[in-house]
Parts: C-alpha cells; sequence; structure tokens
C-alpha cells in the first residue's frame, strides 16, 4: 500500500528548519506533498510564486501544492493523503500541535499524524522570527545560516537591480492611471456605513398604486406623491452634497437609527399602512361614504436601548394595552403612560404572530424628557366600508403620501374632477381628522415636484412650537421651507400651504 503524506505551513520565509522536516519525511514515505497554505488577502514577507519555487526541492516523491481557505484536512482528503507530517522543536510546539491533533481527528479519523524531532542544528529556527530580524535589519550571522541558502542568489539579485524608485518612474504614467481608475472606482461605488445622502426620489402618478372599487382613475391630471431618497453615501456623493442645495448628509443614526437596511424599510411601511387607512378613512369620509376606522393597537417600530422591554419587544408587535386598559388611538395611550409614576411597573399587552402575549417593565424618562415604556410607534388600524380600496405600493415607505392619497380617493368617490387636468403634487400626513401633518425633507420634495413639472405643491403648515424652537432655533415650518427651495430653483410651480385636507379640497374647487 502506497504511504502518502503531507507536510504544511505558509513557510514565509523558508528556513533550514523546514528543509530538515522535508528532506527526512521524503524517506518515510512512498509520496510526499508540501502543503503552501497561505492567506489571500494579505500580502507575505515572501510572495506565494517564489515560496512554491523555493519548496520545488529535487525530489522525485516530492510535490508542492497551493492552498487558501481551505483546511488541511479537505486537501489532505481530496489528494488522498493518510498521514500528516509535522515537526517539533520544543514542548510549547508540542503543546499546539496536539490540540490541532485533537480537532483533526474529530474532522478527519482516517488522518495519523507522524511527528519528527528537529535536528540539533535547526531547533532554535523560527519563521516569524526570523522574519521579524529580517524587517528590522537586524539578522545578525549566527542566524543568516539558518535562512535556506537557495534563496539567497535572488535577494543578491535585488540589491544589484534598480532601485524601487527608478522603476517606478519608468511606469510612473501607468501607476498613475491605474491609481486614478482604483479611486474613482472607490469615489463612485464604495459605500461608507456610516453615512448616508438624502437626495429628491422623484414624484409618483397615485393612478399608478390607487384602485377604488378596482377600477384606476383614467381622468387627465394627476395627483402626484413625492419621496425622498435616500442611500449610503460614496465619497462622490458625499462631496456632491457639500455642494448641492438639495443634497443632505447624514449620519446612519440620523438617517435610520441605526437600523439596517432591512429593518429601516420595514419601519417606513408600517408607517405606509397606517398613513394609507387614514387617507381612506379621511377620504371617504370627505366625501360622504361610509367608513369606521378601527384601532388595533400600535405598531412597536422601535425600542430604546434603556427601555426594560429592549429584547422583549420586538418591531411589528402589537400593544393593545397597558395596564390591562385599552384605548382608541395612540395619543391617548401615550398620554396615560406618560402620567405614570416614574420608575414604577407597567405591564404591557401585546400581539405577536396572533398569539397575546405581556411583558412587565418599568417607565422611563425618555428622550423628549418625558416619562414612557421607551419604544417607537405608529397606529396599527384596519379600515371598514364598502368601497373598496387598494394599493398596490412596492419598495416605498412613510407617512408622507397621506395627503395626496387622501385627495385622490375623495376625487374618485365623490366623481368630481378637481385635477382639471393639472399635475398636482404634494406631501403631508393625514390625521383620522383630517389634519395634515409636517415632514421631513420638504425643500428636497419640491424639487422632486418641479422636475417633474407640477402646477401645483401642497405642503403642511403647522406652527412651530416653542419646544422645536428650544431645539432648534433655526426650526421653519414645511411651508417656509418649500417657499424657500422654490425661490432658488425659480420654478413657476404654486407653492399651497394647508392645515387640514379640506382646505387642499377646498383650494382645487376654488381654481379648477
Amino acid at each position: 500500500m502506497t504511504k502518502i503524506a503531507m507536510f504544511t505551513g505558509s513557510f514565509d520565509p523558508i528556513t533550514n528548519g523546514h528543509m530538515d522536516i522535508i528532506v527526512r519525511a521524503s524517506k518515510l514515505f512512498d509520496e510526499l506533498y508540501i502543503g503552501l497554505f497561505y492567506n489571500k488577502n494579505k500580502q507575505g514577507f515572501w510572495d506565494v510564486v517564489t515560496r512554491k519555487r523555493i519548496l520545488d526541492a529535487d525530489f522525485p516523491n516530492v510535490k508542492v501544492i497551493t492552498a487558501h481557505d481551505s483546511l488541511a484536512v479537505d486537501v489532505a482528503r481530496d489528494l488522498g493523503v493518510t498521514y500528516l507530517v509535522r515537526g517539533l522543536r520544543n514542548a510549547t510546539d508540542f503543546d499546539y500541535e496536539a490540540n490541532m491533533d485533537y480537532f483533526n481527528k474529530g474532522l478527519a479519523p482516517e488522518l495519523e499524524t507522524v511527528y519528527l524531532i528537529a535536528s540539533h542544528e535547526v531547533t532554535p529556527v523560527s519563521s516569524s522570527r526570523v522574519r521579524e530580524l529580517i524587517l528590522r535589519g537586524t539578522l545578525a550571522p549566527m542566524f543568516r545560516k539558518q535562512l535556506l541558502r537557495k534563496w539567497r542568489p535572488s535577494v543578491a539579485n535585488k540589491t544589484k537591480s534598480k532601485s524601487l524608485l527608478e522603476k517606478m518612474w519608468r511606469i510612473k504614467w501607468w501607476l498613475l492611471s491605474i491609481f486614478t481608475v482604483l479611486f474613482l472606482l472607490f469615489a463612485l461605488f464604495f459605500p461608507l456605513n456610516n453615512y448616508y445622502v438624502e437626495l429628491p426620489g422623484g414624484a409618483f402618478d397615485t393612478k399608478e398604486v390607487l384602485t377604488v372599487n378596482k377600477k384606476a382613475d383614467d381622468s387627465k391630471g394627476s395627483y402626484n406623491f413625492v419621496a425622498v431618497a435616500q442611500t449610503k453615501a460614496t465619497l462622490a456623493l458625499m462631496l456632491y452634497a457639500q455642494f448641492n442645495d438639495f443634497a443632505k448628509l447624514q449620519t446612519a443614526e440620523e438617517a435610520t437609527g441605526n437600523y439596517s437596511d432591512e429593518d429601516f424599510m420595514r419601519i417606513n411601511q408600517f408607517y405606509m399602512e397606517t398613513s394609507q387607512n387614514q387617507a381612506v378613512y379621511q377620504g371617504l369620509t370627505l366625501a360622504g361614504k361610509e367608513v369606521s376606522l378601527e384601532y388595533m393597537g400600535v405598531y412597536v417600530l422601535q425600542v430604546a436601548d434603556d427601555s426594560s422591554f429592549k429584547g422583549v419587544l420586538n418591531i411589528a408587535d402589537t400593544v393593545t394595552a397597558v395596564n390591562g386598559k385599552t384605548f382608541d388611538n395612540s395619543t391617548d395611550m401615550i398620554k396615560y403612560v406618560q402620567g405614570l409614576k416614574l420608575g414604577s411597573k407597567v405591564k404591557v399587552t401585546y400581539m405577536r404572530d396572533g398569539k397575546e402575549k405581556t411583558a412587565t417593565g418599568k417607565i422611563i424618562k425618555i428622550a423628549n424628557g418625558k416619562n414612557g415604556i421607551g419604544i417607537g410607534l405608529t397606529d396599527h388600524t384596519e379600515i371598514k366600508s364598502p368601497e373598496n380600496v387598494k394599493f398596490k405600493l412596492d419598495g416605498v415607505g412613510g407617512p408622507s403620501a397621506g395627503l395626496m392619497f387622501t385627495l385622490a380617493i375623495y376625487d374618485q368617490v365623490s366623481g368630481q374632477d378637481l385635477k382639471a387636468g393639472r399635475k398636482i403634487a404634494g406631501t403631508g400626513t393625514i390625521e383620522k381628522d383630517g389634519a395634515v401633518g409636517d415632514i421631513g425633507g420638504a425643500y428636497l420634495k419640491v424639487k422632486s415636484a418641479a422636475d417633474s413639472g407640477a402646477d401645483i405643491f401642497f405642503v403642511p403648515n403647522n406652527l412651530v412650537t416653542k419646544e422645536m424652537k428650544k431645539a432648534d432655533p433655526d426650526a421653519k415650518t414645511n411651508y417656509q421651507e418649500a417657499k424657500e427651495a422654490a425661490e432658488k430653483l425659480g420654478t413657476k410651480m404654486k407653492i399651497v400651504p394647508v392645515k387640514t385636507a379640506q382646505e387642499a379640497i377646498d383650494y382645487l374647487k376654488k381654481t379648477k
């Protein structure tokens, strides 16, 4: 039976200690593989080609193979190896090899390991120590002789060759070109995970995503909701944001709350679901149609790090009661929780995967300085109506399309054509009572609407509170922000401030 063995290592650099084991092992086995294992992502002291060339000794039964990202036992199986050869210099080597043998046996019981005690003259030799001395330029003569003699000519040739600087000078234009291409690729395509850039995200016709009683709106003109695009920053985008009035650089905390892109989109889809239901309710109500909005609880969108419910409540859980009390809306629930004593125990009832669960925590001081349980939330509601209103939105999230959905639904169910052939864009959340809520990135949305050729842009016009001014002395209303953006753009698009959906309807009727 042919005895096949393998001796593995990085061999960086190759020493007479390595050759001692190779020479002796070649005499013990019919075939000996030298396994040159390396990390392809790590620059070695010697390159792999050089190491392999040196290891290709003049033995008929010795063959050098290379491998990366592989286990020695797996390579051994592929080659038909039944013995692993290891060298031992001292007790430290023995402890390391004994541990390695334990795992090798577990992975490949058929493999036997043969240990060869290093010859006396090469016992002190260590590749890592020799490499360190070479790099420091302090390799003493007593150690030089331990290095494989075979490599010395190549070193001599290197010293005789032109310097690296001279070579670089000869190929400077090639190097410059390569560097430029690599830099451009990095700047354009390599994402910087800790930063995001907000940009105008475009305007979208509600006709493409909304049907009422299985019919799409086929009248002239359009209602358009606008979006903000949020993308991971590259170096090029960061520079672009610094010099463009309609781009904003944000940290990951500012942009996504440090949530993963998947969780952030999921959260915004819950906001969109709430926005859709509020819009359906308000649009049908304003049109005098039968409709009810049933409050199911609140969706959990995030849990603060200092909340006692961290690791208990998850995104998409629905909180249905607090201390056994149920509520008709999230506002009432928040008011109740804010009235509880700081540090007091609180019991939360919630639904997960159709099952009711409870959890107990305590009241904490939340970011706005008020008492709470430390969760971000939005209403979980359901619509009941004879009218069949359906949305088809893929990859779009957030609550800011509420107003435009409301107007589109109202137009269709009331039989009125308030568009009158006009392209109408706008932004703003919609509440159950018809109030239009503020949104972020109003100036970016003005840009999206103007670029789409919109005639009218509806924007929330709610007062800036004292608390908001205290937090940000430069705080502006959405309307102020939109007006300034429109002036910068020089657009003829009419910026129309509204506080309720009814105000928007009245404006369209008046200007029809």
